[in-house]
Order: C-alpha cells, then sequence, then structure tokens
C-alpha cells in the first residue's frame, strides 16, 4: 500500500515537473518509467532464479529509491529556457529611472526563485475539462492492461517446459515491460495522433479478451506466442500513455500545463485500482473454474 501511494503520488509530482523544461522531456520521463518498470522486474526475476528468497530479494530492491534522491540533487540542472510566471522582486525601486530600472529589474530576476500564480477556479475547472479525454484513454488502456496481468496472466500455464509456472509469470512481465519501454521511448521518432490512441486501446481490449479466453481454455500451443503477444500489449499500452500526455502537453497553455499534467495521472491510476478489484475476483472464478 505505500509502495503505491509513493508511486502514485511521485509520477503526479514529477510529471507536473517536466512542465519546467523541453516539451521533449516527457518523452525522457517516459522512457524512464518505463525502464523503471524493466529493471525492476528484470532483477527481481534474477534474484528470484538465483534462489534468493522473495524477502531478501525485496530487501534488496528497498535500496532503489536512493537513486531517486541522489538524482534529484546531484543530477538533475533547471533549465534556463522555460516558462515561468515572474513576480518583481520586493527590492525593486520603482523610483529609479527607466534605464537603472530596467537593470535592476534584470538583476534582480536573476536572483530570485519565480513562483507559478495560484489559478483561479475557472482555470481550473477548465483544465478538468480539457484533460478528461485523456484520462478516459488512459483509464481505459491502463484498466485493459493490468486485468490481463494481474487477473490473467497467473493462469496462463505450459506443462513440461524449461520454465516452472512461477518463472513464467515472471517472465511474462519481463516481456511486458520491455515492450513498455520499447514505445515510451519512442516519442522522438513516432507519434500517434488521439485518435490512434483510441484504436490502439480497442487493441488492447482485444488482447484482454483473447487472455480471457486462454484462461479458460488454454489453446495457444506454445509459450513463444504467448510471449509475443504480451510484448505486444506492452507496446500499445507504452505508447497510449507517452503519446497522450505529449499531446496534453502541446495543447495546454504555459500556464496551465503543470497542472494539467499532474491531473493526466489520475486516469491511470484510477485504472490500475479499479483491473485490481476485477482481477482479483476473475482470478479467484479462473481458478476455481480450472480446478473443476
Amino acid at each position: 500500500m505505500l509502495s503505491g501511494i509513493s508511486s502514485t503520488f511521485g509520477e503526479s509530482v514529477m510529471l507536473a515537473f517536466t512542465s519546467n523544461f523541453d516539451r521533449f522531456t516527457i518523452g525522457m520521463f517516459a522512457s524512464g518509467t518505463g525502464m523503471a518498470g524493466l529493471g525492476g522486474s528484470l532483477v527481481y526475476a534474477f534474484l528470484r532464479e538465483m534462489g534468493f528468497s522473495k524477502r531478501c530479494t525485496m530487501l534488496i530492491c528497498e535500496a532503489a529509491p536512493l537513486l531517486y534522491i541522489i538524482s534529484y540533487i546531484f543530477i538533475l540542472d533547471e533549465s534556463e529556457n522555460i516558462y515561468k510566471e515572474e513576480r518583481v522582486p520586493l527590492k525593486f525601486d520603482e523610483t529609479k529611472d527607466s534605464s537603472n530600472s530596467n537593470t535592476t529589474d534584470k538583476a534582480s530576476k536573476s536572483n530570485v526563485r519565480h513562483q507559478s500564480i495560484a489559478l483561479t477556479t475557472e482555470e481550473k475547472f477548465f483544465v478538468f475539462k480539457s484533460v478528461f479525454k485523456f484520462n478516459l484513454v488512459l483509464f481505459a488502456v491502463f484498466a485493459a492492461e493490468y486485468y490481463i496481468n494481474l487477473g490473467l496472466l497467473q493462469n496462463i500455464k505450459f506443462e513440461s517446459i524449461f520454465l516452472s509456472n512461477a518463472s513464467q509469470y515472471r517472465f511474462y512481465l519481463l516481456t511486458y515491460n520491455v515492450g513498455v519501454v520499447i514505445s515510451r521511448s519512442s516519442i522522438g521518432f513516432v507519434r500517434i495522433p488521439f485518435a490512434g490512441i483510441v484504436i490502439a486501446v480497442c487493441l488492447q481490449y482485444v488482447n484482454a479478451i483473447f487472455f480471457t479466453i486462454e484462461a479458460f481454455e488454454h489453446f495457444i500451443p506454445t509459450i513463444w506466442i504467448t510471449f509475443v503477444i504480451i510484448f505486444i500489449e506492452g507496446i500499445i499500452g507504452g505508447a497510449c500513455y507517452v503519446n497522450a500526455v505529449y499531446i496534453l502537453s502541446g495543447e495546454a497553455t504555459d500556464k496551465l500545463r503543470e497542472f494539467s499534467l499532474a491531473l493526466s495521472t489520475f486516469g491511470d491510476e484510477v485504472g490500475i485500482v479499479s483491473a485490481g478489484i476485477v482481477a482479483l475476483f476473475a482470478h479467484h472464478y479462473i481458478c476455481n473454474q480450472n480446478i473443476t
């Protein structure tokens, strides 16, 4: 629970923070979150396959959050070419002549940390309406893929192969995250319009239906086909996320961009929670059906 809270809070804050930098930073942020998923699943799968217990594996992974602190304090550099609402410094003397005033104003501004002016209620309501369509598609795609990952993949098993049942699930998630990191890193090369995102969401639900049937019927002849489809699932999910956020960033005005990006995380987080609830019951039901 605490991990989920910190992850959600961190995504909301850091995604909104990208509004202070070049728009391409969103692609870097999305790529980084994709790499985090890939790195986490890879480390977990590796340590478990090496024989480490679940408890020991989780304790080793607890060192990862230190990287966030180190990156933020020592690596992150504030850009000078970014939009900021500027406030006149308190010590600014308006009685000086215009030439001295301009010189003093520039010097003072360079030594003052500018702060964003709070949004009005009308502006916030406008952002809510503008972001709704993005929240809707993000909710839909995350609900579908997390329903697959949490409720279905554990029931898709292949007997008498080189991987145990537990290892199969770990490598399913690893394959999914490979697809995610590739698509989330592609915004600099391939961009999808909003209509394309909607089509991709529909394709993700095709995947969800396909895996639901597979969880009951077990008709896929080989695990390699499963790996390919899970990889495509990751590609679709990552592409929807990074393109939706990138389009939103371009549509929002400079003043509203930070709040818009922070609000956009609401859709995917609600989608994950909803998928987790549905997956809990779906997994239990499928297990009972397979037993009988």
